[in-house]
């Protein structure tokens, strides 16, 4: 079974790889900024446990990029699958007050 793989050193790896980092820090601004402006309305109504799950979720996405770039290694293959499906489950998931009854 032939399957390609993203090198390190393409154009296409390095852009995803930038963009990934500044979703990454992004991620990590928006958790800040949320942390200090917890005893605002705006956030206790959105409740910051729940955004703090969520942007988890987010940053497990995010992370799980790379992964995918470059030689693949095998602590590369372990984590692939977990790192996205944890991801995925976060954002899926992450919000105890929605409606599942679709699942």
């Amino acid at each position: 079974w032939y399957q390609r793989r993203v090198r390190g050193n393409q154009p296409v790896s390095i852009i995803i790889g930038i963009l990934a980092g500044i979703g990454i820090l992004l991620t990590v601004i928006i958790t800040l900024i949320i942390f200090i402006s917890k005893e605002t309305p705006v956030v206790k109504a959105a409740s910051p446990l729940f955004l703090y799950v969520i942007l988890f979720g987010i940053f497990c996405g995010y992370c799980s990029i790379y992964a995918f770039l470059g030689k693949p290694t095998r602590a590369a293959c372990i984590l692939q699958p977990w790192v996205a499906g944890l991801s995925f489950c976060h954002h899926l998931f992450g919000n105890p007050y929605q409606d599942l009854s679709y699942l």
